[in-house]
């Protein structure tokens, strides 16, 4: 994981959240070489562990099928706690009912591994702008 030195960093902060180490890491170094911070963790308990805490984060990415605490059951919590925090769900499972359930638990957008890096990119940017409007209390027109 990367740390930060306590000083200002105009950097947004991501949290990916997957159970596949590999996944994680890929994910990671594709946001890290397009200049975010970035934090990991293995399953949605340690995620909650660190949204938390004293960290701030501007976006969480996480896995649906995991040990401990799901995706969804993160989701749902993450909305609870930090309701201007935009989640993008990811699985390599493809089903109705998951993409359903990711909407009613306030996912801001899906996406289905393998994926391809700009559609990765294109939804992190758009979840990072729609944080930003959160955060200073600014909501789009539809």
């Amino acid at each position: 994981m990367e740390e930060e030195t306590g000083t200002y960093s105009p950097k947004f902060s991501i949290l990916v959240v997957d159970d596949d180490y590999q996944v994680a890491n890929v994910v990671r170094k594709i946001l890290v070489h397009e200049g975010y911070h970035v934090e990991t963790a293995k399953n949605g308990r340690k995620a909650m562990n660190l949204l938390m805490s004293a960290q701030h984060f501007d976006l969480v990415i996480t896995d649906l099928q995991m040990p401990e605490m799901d995706g969804i059951e993160l989701l749902r919590q993450a909305r609870q706690c930090k309701a201007y925090l935009p989640v993008i769900a990811m699985t390599g499972y493809v089903s109705t009912e998951d993409g359903m359930q990711c909407v009613e638990a306030g996912a801001h957008n899906y996406l289905v591994k393998p994926f391809r890096m700009q559609s990765l990119l294109k939804l992190v940017k758009e979840g990072l702008k729609t944080s930003f409007m959160n955060q200073l209390g600014v909501h789009e027109m539809p």
